[in-house]
C-alpha cells in the first residue's frame, strides 16, 4: 500500500501496539473534493501522476501560485492545486478596506478573481511574503495584508514560495507554438486586441488561469494569450545569446568559399542557402525548417533595425521569399548565394542581392 500525506516514523513495539510519532510540525491540508489530480507541476499541463481523495490529509512543503507542493510517496514533484485543499487550523480574518482584491497570484499583476467588501470574514490559510491566502465565501485566492485586520496570527501557517526556498526553482515561461497570436487586453476572446506575437517567442508567465496566460510583451504592455496556444515550461539556462551569436556568425565564417549545391546539405561539399542556415543553426542545437519561405517562421519577426549576429535574413520579389541569409553584424550577411560564387559575404544594401523582405530571430 502506497504511503499517504503525513510522514510517520516507527518508535518501536509495546505490548503489540506500534506507535507513530510526526517527524515535524508541517503544514497539514486536508483534501476537500472526491478525486483529485496530482501533477508534476505546478500547472495544469503537466503530466497526472497519481490521485488522492476526498478528507487525505497531505504535508504541504510549499506554494507556487495556486498550487501546493506536497509530500507524496516517493515522487520528488507532485502538485495540487490549493481550491481543493482545505489548511488546517486557519484563522479568521475582516477586510478592513472597502474594496479588497482576491487575485488569482499573491502579486498586482495576478488576475482579479472578486472583490470582498469591508466587514466580510475571510479564513486566513497561509502567508507568502506580504500576502495571505484566504478562503472566501467568493472562493480562494490571495489579498494584500494591508485589505485585512491582522498581518498574521499565531494559528495561521506561513509556507515557502518558489522564490523563498533556498534551492529556487526556475520561472515559468510560456513558448507561442502557432504562427501568429494575438494578444488580448483581459482574458476573453471578446476583449480588444492590444497586440501580437509569433511563433517560438518566449515570455515569462506572469499569472495563468485555466484557459489564459497573462505575459509583458515589448511594448511594455501586460496582456492575455490564449493558453492552448502555447508550452508553458520552467525557463532554462541557456548559454548568453550574445556568446551564443558569436559563436554561430565564427562558425558561418569557416565555410567561406566553399560550393553552392541546391538542395544540398554538406557545409564542405555543397548547401544552398537554406541548407547553409540550416545546419549552421544545426550545430548548435537549434532546429529550423529546411525551406526559406519556411524558416521565416521558425523565429519570431525582427524589425531591419533591431537585428543582431545570427538573425536570419529574407530575401525575394513581390514578398515571395526565395532566399536567406545569416545576419553577422556590421550590417553584413553570410549566405550561400549560387553556383558561381558558393558561400561568401555581401553587405545587406548589395544592389546585387534580391530586395529586402524580413528577417527572424531564432537564438533567444
Amino acid at each position: 500500500m502506497k504511503r499517504r500525506g503525513i510522514k510517520q516514523v516507527t518508535l518501536g513495539i509495546l505490548g503489540g501496539l506500534v506507535l507513530t510519532l510526526n517527524v515535524n510540525a508541517a503544514t497539514i491540508g486536508v483534501v476537500n473534493v472526491k478525486n483529485l489530480n496530482v501533477r508534476s507541476g505546478p500547472s495544469t499541463t503537466s503530466s497526472i501522476v497519481d490521485h488522492v481523495h476526498l478528507g487525505e490529509k497531505l504535508e504541504i512543503i510549499s506554494t507556487s501560485d495556486n498550487w501546493f507542493k506536497i509530500d507524496l510517496d516517493l515522487l520528488s514533484n507532485a502538485y495540487v492545486h490549493s481550491n481543493y485543499v482545505n489548511i488546517e487550523n486557519s484563522s479568521n480574518s475582516k477586510v478592513v478596506t472597502t474594496k479588497a482584491e482576491l487575485r488569482n497570484s499573491p502579486n498586482l499583476l495576478g488576475n482579479v478573481l472578486a472583490t470582498i467588501d469591508k466587514g466580510q470574514l475571510v479564513s486566513i490559510e497561509y502567508q507568502t511574503g506580504d500576502w495571505f491566502y484566504v478562503s472566501t465565501t467568493k472562493g480562494k485566492g490571495y489579498m494584500y495584508k494591508n485589505s485585512l485586520s491582522e498581518t498574521k496570527s499565531s494559528d495561521s501557517k506561513s509556507l515557502s514560495t518558489s522564490q523563498d526556498t533556498t534551492e529556487k526553482a526556475s520561472k515559468k515561461v510560456a513558448t507561442v507554438n502557432t504562427n501568429i497570436l494575438n494578444v488580448r487586453q483581459q482574458p476573453s476572446i471578446s476583449s480588444k486586441k492590444i497586440g501580437k506575437v509569433y511563433r517560438n517567442n518566449t515570455f515569462e508567465v506572469l499569472s495563468e488561469s485555466e484557459e489564459w496566460v497573462s505575459i509583458k510583451i515589448p511594448n511594455g504592455s501586460t496582456g492575455y494569450i490564449y493558453k492552448d496556444y502555447v508550452v508553458i515550461s520552467d525557463e532554462k539556462t541557456i548559454t548568453d545569446s550574445s556568446s551564443l551569436r558569436q559563436q554561430v556568425v565564427s562558425y558561418a565564417k569557416q565555410f567561406l568559399g566553399n560550393p553552392y549545391v541546391w538542395g544540398g546539405n554538406s557545409l564542405t561539399k555543397g548547401v544552398d542557402c537554406s541548407g547553409f542556415t540550416q545546419q549552421v543553426m544545426k550545430k548548435f542545437g537549434i532546429s529550423i525548417s529546411r525551406t526559406s519561405r519556411s524558416q521565416i517562421n521558425n523565429g519570431y519577426r525582427v524589425s531591419k533595425n533591431d537585428l543582431l549576429p545570427g538573425d536570419l535574413v529574407f530575401f525575394g520579389y513581390r514578398n515571395r521569399i526565395s532566399h536567406v541569409a545569416l545576419y553577422i553584424g556590421n550590417n553584413q550577411v553570410i549566405h550561400a548565394n549560387n553556383r558561381k560564387t558558393g558561400i561568401i559575404i555581401n553587405t545587406l544594401g548589395d544592389s546585387r542581392l534580391l530586395p529586402y523582405i524580413g528577417a527572424s530571430r531564432v537564438i533567444k
